[in-house]
């Protein structure tokens, strides 16, 4: 062994060898070399371990980055289609309040012709006669009655799209 005592026996005679002062010296330089070339790949270790590192947070960063730039392109498309709703609805909105008006507008001029063709319905029986002008309140009845139904049909779909 290099740099330890050694004993060999040979029948019955014991010799001891002692390490001399250059098996020392060459054991002490073996560790520092040992020491600079385990430093050394430490060293070595570290750097590749770093760079190891710095790929992968590199790669994660790119692929964060990726999902916040698609994340961002989709909230863009959802915020640009929910202000599309918003104005289809307002104009919903707003054609559902004109067939309501334009409804209760009917409703008013049918009232009214029921009405006419009931003060002429109460004359006595000698002063009731069918004449042009009933029968222009009779035409007028069906057409608003028509137009109504036709209202209330187009309020109804406009209702139901906008639930």
């Amino acid at each position: 062994m290099v740099g330890a005592c050694q004993v060999t026996s040979w029948r019955g005679y014991s010799t001891v060898k002692v390490p001399q002062v250059d098996e020392f010296k060459l054991k002490g330089e073996y560790r520092a070399q040992l020491s600079t070339r385990v430093r050394s790949d430490n060293l070595e270790l570290q750097a590749t371990a770093a760079h190891q590192v710095e790929t992968s947070v590199g790669k994660v960063e790119a692929a964060l980055q990726s999902k916040l730039a698609k994340t961002q392109e989709l909230a863009q498309g959802l915020e640009q289609a929910l202000a599309a709703v918003n104005h289809e609805l307002a104009g919903l909105s707003r054609s559902q309040q004109r067939l309501s008006n334009m409804a209760s507008h009917l409703r008013q001029k049918a009232g009214i012709n029921k009405s006419r063709q009931q003060v002429r319905c109460d004359r006595p029986a000698r002063e009731q006669t069918c004449d042009e002008v009933t029968r222009t309140l009779m035409k007028q009845q069906d057409i608003l009655g028509s137009l109504l139904d036709r209202l209330q049909h187009g309020l109804m779909l406009v209702t139901a799209d906008m639930d």
